[in-house]
């Protein structure tokens, strides 16, 4: 392969001197030193071609000379196609590493996002159990050592409100520890933290009717606080206690509890289809970016 390269090499530079012989003719008077001189170039240069191009012919003439230039083809082919194998490989590696660095980044500003909209709570979480006036328990996790008893009369009053009971608490009402037992009426109340009153970690809590001095505890101006999560832990029947609105609120809690965890599943469905869709934007971006550069 060299050899012929040679020979191609050798026949350009014979024509090349040959032109400019030619041109010296027509256009310029020759003199005695430069034609003489080229045509001896040029005739150094054919005797040296001739000489190649039977070497050449000989050399592809050879089986053996043919076998070993087309062996070395096949190999420069297979180095040619390894190399490209290997730049689309890395370029595949790349791309994937970045993706997977894009994908933590979105949901690290997720969860930034997230965090920004949570509202840090002072206190530490009290299990409070409720028994109401119909004799139905509840027990949540939502009250704080530092909120005040009012704060569970609000959320009763919510509950009572729900349930279609609020007239049996609009008289007001007054709230019962069990150890140490303790009443607290209106002014007690809205003076007295759940760690003060000897809640916190865990406590129980008794709804009774004010009917002595009219100084329980009234819900304010009718507003209603969103009601807290209640648990449902016993129920018993009691004088006056219907059995259709404990099943109905029962029906509404599982209804509610339903509806909670579908929104959630949607939410995340959401989320996840705006980072694939993010995430296709991201390559679509990459792959123009690299079509530019190359």
């Amino acid at each position: 392969m060299d050899q012929l390269s040679e020979y191609r090499r050798m026949q350009m530079e014979r024509k090349r001197l040959h032109s400019q012989i030619t041109s010296n003719e027509q256009n310029i008077t020759p003199s005695a030193s430069t034609t003489p001189s080229a045509s001896l170039k040029l005739r150094s240069i054919e005797d040296e071609v001739e000489s190649r191009r039977k070497l050449a012919e000989h050399v592809m003439s050879s089986p053996s000379e043919k076998v070993m230039y087309k062996k070395k083809l096949a190999e420069e082919e297979q180095n040619k196609i390894k190399e490209e194998r290997n730049l689309k490989q890395q370029e595949i590696s790349r791309l994937r590493s970045e993706m997977g660095k894009t994908h933590k980044t979105r949901m690290q500003v997720a969860d930034d996002e997230v965090n920004k909209n949570i509202v840090p709570t002072t206190g530490k979480p009290c299990t409070i159990q409720i028994r109401l006036l119909d004799g139905v328990t509840f027990k949540t996790s939502e009250f704080t050592t530092q909120d005040k008893l009012s704060d569970i009369c609000d959320c009763i009053f919510a509950h009572s409100k729900e349930i279609g009971a609020f007239d049996e608490y609009n008289n007001g009402i007054n709230l019962i520890t069990s150890f140490p037992r303790r009443k607290f009426t209106n002014e007690s109340m809205e003076a007295t933290t759940l760690e003060q009153a000897g809640l916190f970690p865990s406590g129980t809590v008794n709804v009774e009717r004010d009917t002595e001095n009219n100084n329980g505890y009234k819900i304010k101006q009718q507003v209603f606080i969103d009601p807290r999560r209640l648990e449902a832990v016993a129920s018993w029947r009691l004088k006056g206690d219907s059995f259709e609105e404990k099943e109905r609120f029962k029906n509404k809690l599982r209804d509610e509890e339903i509806s909670r965890k579908e929104k959630e599943k949607i939410e995340k469905k959401n989320e996840l289809k705006r980072l694939r869709m993010q995430l296709e934007e991201d390559k679509k971006l990459r792959m123009e970016r690299n079509k530019r550069t190359y």
